[in-house]
């Protein structure tokens, strides 16, 4: 056997045919190896055959398109729900401005009703202490004939049933 790395011994033309028709030969095995997975051109063309062409693409792109709105229209509703918006933000202005009167004038009645409670019990206070002394007054009035009443009592049971021992007097409770 020869080494291949050898270069001094002679090589014949037979045997360099020989070793090229071998090295020839692996290429092409390697080659149709490689070559193998991959689809021939009748399947490529099978396989493109239910692809849409680009005429046909272009004509559902139009087909898809053509019920959406202009550039021009969507500028024209744009502007009108600006408008929109805009006189919504007004009216909301206009509602916090009246929700900020109602506020006031609902602080102003709740301050005007406190006051006239404090008044309405000022007044009460008063009618109940004026009520208060003159039924005093005439309590007084109405007891004063009768204090004394224990004294001329024990005078009564003296001459009704004679002379009893002496009792301490009652103290009156006022």
């Amino acid at each position: 056997m020869m080494d291949s790395t050898d270069m001094t011994t002679p090589v014949t033309r037979g045997e360099l045919q020989e070793v090229l028709s071998q090295v020839k030969q692996e290429h092409w095995r390697d080659l149709r190896e490689a070559i193998a997975p991959l689809a021939t051109k009748a399947e490529l063309q099978a396989a493109i055959a239910p692809l849409a062409t680009k005429a046909e693409l272009h004509h559902e792109i139009q087909a898809a398109i053509a019920p959406l709105a202009t550039k021009t229209e969507l500028e024209m509703w744009g502007g009108a729900l600006v408008a929109r918006i805009q006189q919504g933000e007004h009216r909301l202005g206009n509602l916090e401005r009246g929700q900020e009167q109602l506020i006031g004038l609902f602080q102003q009645t709740q301050q005007q009703i406190q006051q006239t409670e404090l008044r309405l019990l000022t007044e009460l206070a008063r009618h109940t202490s004026t009520i208060h002394e003159a039924m005093r007054t005439e309590i007084k009035a109405s007891i004063e004939p009768l204090a004394d009443l224990p004294g001329r009592v024990s005078r009564l049971e003296a001459a009704v049933f004679g002379a009893k021992p002496d009792r301490p007097a009652r103290r009156r409770k006022h």
